[in-house]
C-alpha cells in the first residue's frame, strides 16, 4: 500500500514537472523569440522604426510633457529621434551578431500582447549584459517601449542627459 502511494506521488511530481516545462515553452512564443532575436539587436544597431519614439519622448520629458505645446512636443520628439539615430548607430557595430537570451517574461493583464522581458545580450566583443525591455509583440508587430541595458544605459535617462534634449527641456524649467 505504501509503495503504491509513493509511486502515485512520483507520478504526480513527474507530471507536474513536465507540465511546467510545457508551460515554459508556451510562454516563449515564436513571435516573442523572433522579436527579440532580430528586433532587439536591430534596435541596438539603430533601427528606430521598432521603437515607439513618441512614447520615449513622453518618458524623457516626464510630467513636463503635458505643459509642452504641440510644437514643443514635436520638436522634442524630432530631436530625440535625431540623437538616437546618431548615437545608437555610432555603436551599432558592437552588437553585430549578438545573441539575445530570454530569462523572464511577464505579461500585462491590461494591455494585450504587452510583455516585460528580461535576459542577457551576449556580444562578440563587449561581453554579456543583462537587459530589460517592454515590448508589444504580435504576429505582425514588434514594438519596443523601454530598454535598459545594465552597465550601459537606460534609454530615457540616457536621452534626457544628451545636450540637445537638455537644452529643449531646460527652456521649460526642467532638468
Amino acid at each position: 500500500m505504501f509503495s503504491k502511494i509513493r509511486a502515485l506521488i512520483v507520478c504526480l511530481v513527474s507530471l507536474s514537472f513536465f507540465t511546467t516545462i510545457s508551460h515554459a515553452e508556451q510562454i516563449v512564443h515564436p513571435a516573442i523569440q523572433t522579436c527579440l532575436d532580430r528586433g532587439l539587436v536591430n534596435v541596438l544597431q539603430g533601427e528606430l522604426s521598432l521603437i515607439d519614439t513618441q512614447f520615449v519622448a513622453m518618458q524623457v520629458a516626464g510630467p513636463q510633457w503635458k505643459s509642452l505645446t504641440p510644437t514643443e512636443q514635436a520638436t522634442l520628439h524630432t530631436t530625440i529621434k535625431s540623437v538616437m539615430e546618431r548615437r545608437i548607430k555610432k555603436n551599432a557595430g558592437s552588437y553585430m551578431g549578438a545573441t539575445v537570451i530570454i530569462k523572464n517574461i511577464k505579461t500585462s493583464n491590461k494591455v494585450p500582447n504587452y510583455y516585460t522581458i528580461s535576459g542577457f545580450i551576449a556580444t562578440k566583443d563587449q561581453g554579456s549584459y543583462s537587459y530589460s525591455t517592454q515590448v508589444i509583440v504580435s504576429s505582425t508587430q514588434c514594438r519596443f517601449y523601454t530598454l535598459v541595458i545594465e552597465g550601459l544605459f537606460r534609454l530615457s535617462t540616457w536621452l534626457r542627459d544628451q545636450p540637445e534634449v537638455t537644452a529643449l527641456l531646460s527652456k521649460k524649467g526642467s532638468k
